[in-house]
């Protein structure tokens, strides 16, 4: 069986097509758990968490290795979630300095 390579370079959340981390068989592999979460990587490179109590309350398993179409609505959650907080942001530093709005 031959397994793809993968990639080493960092991929930005906030600006992600998920699309392109599930698709055509692509696969997630298991990195690291801290502060009560699974971190998991797709092929594609995008780096994700899963919550070690949503993971605990219900009957799922969690593969070292496995279809990344399976972990989407982490990969969505998550990615959902990096977008907002930079939304957020933006709009706290435009209230705070109303001279960059003239500047964009």
């Amino acid at each position: 069986m031959q397994q793809k390579e993968r990639t080493k370079r960092y991929v930005d959340p906030k600006s992600v097509v998920i699309k392109e981390h599930v698709k055509e068989g692509q696969m997630v592999h298991f990195q690291y758990c801290r502060d009560n979460e699974f971190w998991y990587k797709t092929d594609g490179g995008l780096l994700f968490p899963i919550s070690l109590k949503e993971a605990q309350s219900g009957r799922a398993t969690f593969l070292a290795s496995d279809k990344a179409i399976y972990y989407m609505r982490w990969i969505k959650r998550y990615v959902e979630a990096c977008k907002i907080e930079v939304h957020e942001a933006q709009s706290a530093l435009t209230a705070s300095n109303p001279a960059l709005l003239t500047s964009l």
